[in-house]
Protein backbone atom coordinates (compact mmCIF):
# COMPACT_ATOMS: atom_id res chain seq x y z
CA UNK A 1 0.00 0.00 0.00
CA UNK A 2 1.29 3.47 -0.80
CA UNK A 3 1.87 6.53 1.73
CA UNK A 4 -1.26 8.66 2.17
CA UNK A 5 -1.91 12.37 3.24
CA UNK A 6 -1.69 13.38 6.39
CA UNK A 7 -4.81 12.83 8.08
CA UNK A 8 -5.55 9.55 5.70
CA UNK A 9 -5.65 6.37 6.70
CA UNK A 10 -5.64 2.61 5.32
CA UNK A 11 -8.98 0.25 6.01
CA UNK A 12 -11.45 -1.66 4.47
CA UNK A 13 -14.34 -1.57 3.33
CA UNK A 14 -15.51 -4.38 5.79
CA UNK A 15 -14.64 -1.71 8.94
CA UNK A 16 -16.85 1.01 7.83
CA UNK A 17 -19.63 -0.76 6.37
CA UNK A 18 -21.95 -3.13 6.30
CA UNK A 19 -22.27 -5.44 3.63
CA UNK A 20 -24.88 -8.17 3.23
CA UNK A 21 -25.39 -10.67 0.26
CA UNK A 22 -28.78 -10.92 -0.96
CA UNK A 23 -31.13 -13.55 -0.70
CA UNK A 24 -30.75 -16.45 -3.40
CA UNK A 25 -33.64 -17.12 -5.69
CA UNK A 26 -35.56 -20.92 -5.35
CA UNK A 27 -38.56 -22.34 -6.92
CA UNK A 28 -40.34 -22.27 -3.97
CA UNK A 29 -40.02 -18.61 -3.34
CA UNK A 30 -41.38 -17.75 -6.95
CA UNK A 31 -44.76 -17.48 -5.17
CA UNK A 32 -46.14 -16.75 -1.82
CA UNK A 33 -48.12 -14.70 0.31
CA UNK A 34 -45.30 -12.14 0.99
CA UNK A 35 -44.47 -11.82 -2.72
CA UNK A 36 -41.89 -8.21 -2.75
CA UNK A 37 -40.21 -6.38 -5.53
CA UNK A 38 -36.19 -7.39 -5.67
CA UNK A 39 -33.19 -6.15 -7.39
CA UNK A 40 -30.81 -8.40 -9.76
CA UNK A 41 -27.34 -7.54 -11.27
CA UNK A 42 -29.28 -6.71 -14.05
CA UNK A 43 -31.15 -3.76 -12.34
CA UNK A 44 -27.19 -2.01 -11.62
CA UNK A 45 -26.10 -0.25 -14.48
CA UNK A 46 -23.01 2.05 -14.83
CA UNK A 47 -25.83 4.91 -14.96
CA UNK A 48 -27.39 4.01 -11.83
CA UNK A 49 -30.30 1.99 -10.85
CA UNK A 50 -32.67 0.38 -14.03
CA UNK A 51 -36.18 0.03 -12.24
CA UNK A 52 -37.54 -0.37 -15.92
CA UNK A 53 -37.78 -4.63 -15.69
CA UNK A 54 -37.81 -5.67 -11.70
CA UNK A 55 -38.92 -8.69 -10.68
CA UNK A 56 -40.64 -10.11 -7.80
CA UNK A 57 -40.44 -13.16 -5.37
CA UNK A 58 -41.40 -13.99 -1.69
CA UNK A 59 -39.65 -12.89 1.30
CA UNK A 60 -40.97 -13.36 4.65
CA UNK A 61 -41.34 -10.95 7.12
CA UNK A 62 -38.06 -12.02 8.70
CA UNK A 63 -35.98 -12.12 5.49
CA UNK A 64 -37.61 -8.79 4.56
CA UNK A 65 -36.02 -7.05 7.56
CA UNK A 66 -32.41 -8.24 6.06
CA UNK A 67 -33.00 -7.54 2.65
CA UNK A 68 -35.15 -4.92 2.26
CA UNK A 69 -33.43 -2.03 0.57
CA UNK A 70 -33.05 1.44 2.40
CA UNK A 71 -32.36 4.96 0.48
CA UNK A 72 -28.38 5.51 0.78
CA UNK A 73 -27.84 1.49 0.34
CA UNK A 74 -24.56 1.22 -2.52
CA UNK A 75 -25.59 -1.91 -3.93
CA UNK A 76 -22.55 -3.66 -6.19
CA UNK A 77 -22.47 -6.17 -9.07
CA UNK A 78 -21.36 -9.78 -7.23
CA UNK A 79 -19.91 -11.31 -9.85
CA UNK A 80 -19.37 -11.14 -13.89
CA UNK A 81 -17.33 -13.01 -16.99
CA UNK A 82 -15.62 -9.60 -17.46
CA UNK A 83 -13.55 -8.33 -14.56
CA UNK A 84 -14.46 -5.02 -14.85
CA UNK A 85 -17.98 -5.43 -14.73
CA UNK A 86 -17.39 -7.21 -11.24
CA UNK A 87 -18.55 -4.33 -7.90
CA UNK A 88 -20.46 -2.51 -10.48
CA UNK A 89 -22.22 0.05 -8.29
CA UNK A 90 -24.93 1.99 -7.76
CA UNK A 91 -26.79 4.19 -4.65
CA UNK A 92 -30.30 2.63 -4.25
CA UNK A 93 -32.48 6.05 -3.71
CA UNK A 94 -35.73 4.08 -2.69
CA UNK A 95 -37.41 4.02 -6.30
CA UNK A 96 -39.76 1.53 -5.00
CA UNK A 97 -41.37 1.32 -1.30
CA UNK A 98 -40.34 -2.39 0.19
CA UNK A 99 -38.15 -3.63 -2.52
CA UNK A 100 -35.11 -5.87 -1.69
CA UNK A 101 -32.60 -7.44 -3.36
CA UNK A 102 -30.77 -10.79 -4.96
CA UNK A 103 -27.65 -12.55 -3.81
CA UNK A 104 -26.26 -11.30 -7.82
CA UNK A 105 -25.56 -8.04 -5.51
CA UNK A 106 -23.96 -7.04 -2.47
CA UNK A 107 -25.41 -4.12 -0.39
CA UNK A 108 -22.68 -1.97 1.66
CA UNK A 109 -24.25 0.30 4.12
CA UNK A 110 -21.84 2.81 5.27
CA UNK A 111 -21.62 2.61 9.28
CA UNK A 112 -20.60 6.47 9.38
CA UNK A 113 -16.90 6.90 8.94
CA UNK A 114 -16.94 6.64 5.19
CA UNK A 115 -19.92 8.68 3.18
CA UNK A 116 -22.06 6.63 0.75
CA UNK A 117 -21.03 8.93 -2.23
CA UNK A 118 -17.11 8.53 -1.01
CA UNK A 119 -17.63 4.69 -1.34
CA UNK A 120 -19.95 5.13 -4.36
CA UNK A 121 -16.64 6.74 -6.35
CA UNK A 122 -14.21 4.94 -4.77
CA UNK A 123 -15.69 1.74 -5.71
CA UNK A 124 -16.84 2.63 -9.20
CA UNK A 125 -12.89 3.15 -9.55
CA UNK A 126 -11.88 0.49 -8.65
CA UNK A 127 -14.55 -1.71 -10.73
CA UNK A 128 -13.48 0.59 -13.51
CA UNK A 129 -9.82 -0.49 -13.28
CA UNK A 130 -10.96 -4.41 -12.55
CA UNK A 131 -9.37 -4.53 -9.49
CA UNK A 132 -12.60 -5.66 -8.01
CA UNK A 133 -12.32 -8.73 -10.47
CA UNK A 134 -8.59 -9.52 -9.70
CA UNK A 135 -10.07 -9.93 -6.53
CA UNK A 136 -12.23 -12.35 -6.97
CA UNK A 137 -12.44 -15.67 -7.23
CA UNK A 138 -13.42 -18.26 -10.45
CA UNK A 139 -12.09 -18.96 -13.35
CA UNK A 140 -14.94 -18.45 -16.18
CA UNK A 141 -17.10 -16.02 -13.64
CA UNK A 142 -15.23 -13.49 -11.47
CA UNK A 143 -16.85 -13.89 -8.03
CA UNK A 144 -16.28 -11.16 -5.45
CA UNK A 145 -18.07 -12.69 -2.65
CA UNK A 146 -19.22 -10.71 0.73
CA UNK A 147 -15.57 -11.55 2.23
CA UNK A 148 -13.48 -10.50 -0.65
CA UNK A 149 -15.66 -7.11 -0.62
CA UNK A 150 -15.14 -6.68 3.47
CA UNK A 151 -11.32 -7.21 3.04
CA UNK A 152 -10.94 -5.01 0.10
CA UNK A 153 -8.36 -1.99 0.83
CA UNK A 154 -9.65 1.50 1.44
CA UNK A 155 -7.79 4.71 1.78
CA UNK A 156 -10.20 6.42 4.03
CA UNK A 157 -9.90 10.71 4.74
CA UNK A 158 -11.39 13.32 7.02
CA UNK A 159 -15.01 13.20 6.15
CA UNK A 160 -14.58 16.60 5.22
CA UNK A 161 -12.05 15.62 2.31
CA UNK A 162 -14.37 12.72 1.13
CA UNK A 163 -16.69 15.58 0.46
CA UNK A 164 -14.55 17.47 -1.31
CA UNK A 165 -13.41 14.56 -3.44
CA UNK A 166 -16.61 13.98 -4.49
CA UNK A 167 -17.91 17.28 -5.00
CA UNK A 168 -14.89 17.91 -7.29
CA UNK A 169 -15.72 14.56 -9.24
CA UNK A 170 -19.06 14.95 -9.92
CA UNK A 171 -17.95 18.81 -11.04
CA UNK A 172 -15.67 17.52 -13.29
CA UNK A 173 -18.51 15.02 -14.89
CA UNK A 174 -20.95 17.74 -14.89
CA UNK A 175 -18.12 20.09 -17.25
CA UNK A 176 -17.99 16.46 -19.37
CA UNK A 177 -21.65 16.53 -19.45
CA UNK A 178 -22.19 19.63 -20.59
CA UNK A 179 -18.94 19.84 -23.18
CA UNK A 180 -20.16 16.38 -24.73
CA UNK A 181 -24.27 17.85 -24.76
CA UNK A 182 -22.91 21.12 -26.91
CA UNK A 183 -20.69 18.46 -29.06
CA UNK A 184 -24.18 16.71 -30.09
CA UNK A 185 -25.51 19.81 -30.25
CA UNK A 186 -22.95 21.07 -32.92
CA UNK A 187 -22.62 18.57 -34.59
CA UNK A 188 -26.60 17.98 -35.71
CA UNK A 189 -26.29 21.90 -36.86
CA UNK A 190 -23.43 20.72 -39.06
CA UNK A 191 -25.38 17.62 -40.44
CA UNK A 192 -28.30 20.26 -40.74
CA UNK A 193 -26.68 22.89 -42.17
CA UNK A 194 -24.73 20.25 -45.00
CA UNK A 195 -27.87 18.66 -45.97
CA UNK A 196 -29.69 22.13 -46.60
CA UNK A 197 -26.36 23.32 -48.17
CA UNK A 198 -26.81 20.09 -50.46
CA UNK A 199 -30.65 20.53 -51.33
CA UNK A 200 -30.09 24.26 -52.54
CA UNK A 201 -27.13 23.73 -54.10
CA UNK A 202 -28.97 21.49 -56.43
CA UNK A 203 -31.39 24.65 -57.19
CA UNK A 204 -30.13 26.61 -60.47
CA UNK A 205 -32.33 29.63 -60.27
CA UNK A 206 -32.53 32.35 -57.43
CA UNK A 207 -34.50 35.37 -56.70
CA UNK A 208 -33.99 38.09 -53.59
CA UNK A 209 -35.82 37.24 -50.43
CA UNK A 210 -37.81 40.13 -50.58
CA UNK A 211 -39.23 39.04 -53.89
CA UNK A 212 -40.79 36.57 -52.06
CA UNK A 213 -41.42 38.01 -48.78
CA UNK A 214 -42.17 41.14 -46.39
CA UNK A 215 -39.01 41.56 -44.84
CA UNK A 216 -38.60 43.86 -42.06
CA UNK A 217 -35.20 44.45 -40.01
CA UNK A 218 -34.41 42.74 -36.03
CA UNK A 219 -34.60 45.34 -32.93
CA UNK A 220 -30.99 46.72 -33.59
CA UNK A 221 -31.97 48.73 -36.53
CA UNK A 222 -33.72 52.05 -36.32
CA UNK A 223 -35.05 52.20 -40.05
CA UNK A 224 -38.40 52.88 -40.55
CA UNK A 225 -38.97 49.20 -41.62
CA UNK A 226 -37.06 47.60 -39.34
CA UNK A 227 -37.66 46.38 -35.57
CA UNK A 228 -38.67 48.10 -32.56
CA UNK A 229 -35.75 49.39 -31.25
CA UNK A 230 -35.18 49.20 -27.16
CA UNK A 231 -34.31 52.76 -25.73
CA UNK A 232 -34.99 54.64 -22.73
CA UNK A 233 -38.43 56.01 -24.40
CA UNK A 234 -39.63 52.94 -24.68
CA UNK A 235 -40.40 51.70 -20.93
CA UNK A 236 -43.56 49.99 -21.07
CA UNK A 237 -46.02 52.37 -19.51
CA UNK A 238 -49.16 53.24 -21.41
CA UNK A 239 -49.37 50.48 -24.19
CA UNK A 240 -47.19 47.97 -23.33
CA UNK A 241 -47.01 44.63 -25.81
CA UNK A 242 -44.74 42.16 -26.00
CA UNK A 243 -42.02 41.48 -28.53
CA UNK A 244 -39.50 38.98 -29.15
CA UNK A 245 -35.59 40.38 -29.38
CA UNK A 246 -32.43 37.59 -30.32
CA UNK A 247 -33.00 35.23 -27.04
CA UNK A 248 -35.91 33.99 -27.80
CA UNK A 249 -35.13 32.73 -31.00
CA UNK A 250 -33.69 29.32 -30.46
CA UNK A 251 -32.66 26.30 -32.72
CA UNK A 252 -35.71 25.78 -34.64
CA UNK A 253 -37.87 26.81 -32.25
CA UNK A 254 -39.07 30.08 -30.49
CA UNK A 255 -37.82 30.28 -26.61
CA UNK A 256 -40.93 32.01 -24.84
CA UNK A 257 -40.00 31.54 -21.28
CA UNK A 258 -38.85 34.91 -20.83
CA UNK A 259 -40.41 37.77 -23.40
CA UNK A 260 -39.89 41.55 -22.28
CA UNK A 261 -42.64 44.18 -22.79
CA UNK A 262 -41.55 47.57 -24.77
CA UNK A 263 -43.94 50.51 -25.35
CA UNK A 264 -45.71 51.30 -28.08
CA UNK A 265 -46.77 54.49 -29.52
CA UNK A 266 -49.65 55.50 -31.92
CA UNK A 267 -49.57 53.77 -35.34
CA UNK A 268 -46.75 51.28 -34.41
CA UNK A 269 -48.76 48.02 -33.54
CA UNK A 270 -50.32 46.83 -37.05
CA UNK A 271 -46.46 47.67 -38.33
Amino acid sequence: MTDLPPGWEWTTIGEVAGIQLGRQRSPKNHTGPHMRPYLRSANVTWSGIDVSDVKEMNFDPSEAATFELQPGDLLLNEASRSPNEVGKPAIWRGEIDGCCFQNTLLRVRSRGPATTDYLYWYCRSAALAGDFGNAGRGVNIRHLGKQGLAGFPLPLPPRAEQERIVAAIEEHLSRLDAADAALASATTRLLESRAVDDTFSTIGIRVPVGELAEVRGGPIHVASDSGIQKQPKRKPKDSPAPFLRVANVGQGAMDLGDVHDVELFEGELER
